[in-house]
C-alpha cells in the first residue's frame, strides 16, 4: 500500500468522526431552536420525544469528539501527527503548496511562522509541531470530553462530580480537528477539505437539521419562511 493511500485511510476515519459530531450537534441545536414550538400546543406535545432524540445526539457528539482526540494507539489526531512525524521521508510530495500556505496563513494563531522556501520535510515538521502546540492549548477541553465519555457514557458507575465540557469547548475542538484535516488534506492528498478558511464538508453535515426544519414546517409546527 502506498504512503498516500495509508494516509488517506487514516484521514477518512477522522473525517467521518468530524462529520458524525457536527451532524449530531447541528441537529441537536436545531431541535433547541424550535423547542418552544415543539413543546407548545401546535407541537402536539412532542417535547418528550425530541428530548430523547437530543439525549442521543449529545452522546453521538461526545463519542465522536472523544475518538478524534484519543491516544495515538487508535486512529486519532494524535495518531495522525505521530504517523506523519515518523514517516516524514516517505510522505507524498507536497504539490498544492500555494493552497496549503493560503490555509495556514488564515490561522496565524496556530501557524505563526511560514517560510515559502521550506523543503517538504521541513514544512511537515512545522505543521506537526504547530498542531501539537494547538493540542496542548486545548488539553483541558480534551480531558473534559474524554472524562465525560469514559465516566458517564462508557462507565456510568464512575459518574461522580464530572467537570463537563461546554458546547463552546466542544465546538473549539471540532474546529481544531477541521483545521488539522484541512491542512493535512492540502499537504499530502491534494484534497480541499478546507477552502478559504471554511470546512467544505459542513454543508453535508447540516442536511439532517435542514430536513428537520422542513418537517416541522410540513407539520405546521413552525411557519414557512417567505
Amino acid at each position: 500500500m502506498e504512503e498516500k493511500e495509508r494516509l488517506n485511510k487514516k484521514v477518512n476515519i477522522l473525517r467521518n468522526d468530524i462529520h458524525f459530531a457536527e451532524r449530531a450537534y447541528l441537529l441537536y441545536k436545531q431541535v433547541g431552536t424550535y423547542s418552544t414550538e415543539i413543546n407548545g400546543p401546535d407541537g402536539k406535545n412532542f417535547g418528550e420525544l425530541f428530548g430523547v432524540i437530543q439525549d442521543s445526539l449529545k452522546v453521538d457528539v461526545i463519542m465522536s469528539v472523544a475518538r478524534l482526540f484519543d491516544k495515538p494507539k487508535s486512529i486519532s489526531i494524535y495518531h495522525l501527527l505521530k504517523y506523519i512525524e515518523k514517516n516524514i521521508k516517505q510522505l507524498p510530495e507536497i504539490i498544492e503548496k500555494h493552497m496549503l500556505f493560503n490555509e495556514m496563513k488564515r490561522h496565524p494563531n496556530i501557524f505563526p511562522f511560514i517560510d515559502n522556501n521550506m523543503k517538504d520535510d521541513e514544512l511537515s515538521l512545522v505543521i506537526v509541531s504547530c498542531l501539537h502546540n494547538e493540542l496542548l492549548l486545548k488539553e483541558e477541553y480534551i480531558k473534559k470530553v474524554k472524562s465525560l465519555r469514559n465516566k458517564r457514557i462508557a462507565h456510568n458507575d464512575k459518574a461522580i462530580n464530572i467537570d463537563k465540557p461546554t458546547w463552546d469547548m466542544i465546538n473549539e475542538l471540532l474546529t481544531t480537528a477541521k483545521i488539522t484535516i484541512g491542512i493535512i488534506g492540502w499537504a499530502y492528498l491534494s484534497i480541499a477539505f478546507m477552502h478559504n478558511g471554511e470546512y467544505t464538508l459542513s454543508f453535508d453535515a447540516g442536511r439532517p437539521s435542514n430536513a428537520l426544519k422542513r418537517l416541522l414546517i410540513e407539520l405546521n409546527i413552525i411557519e414557512r419562511p417567505y
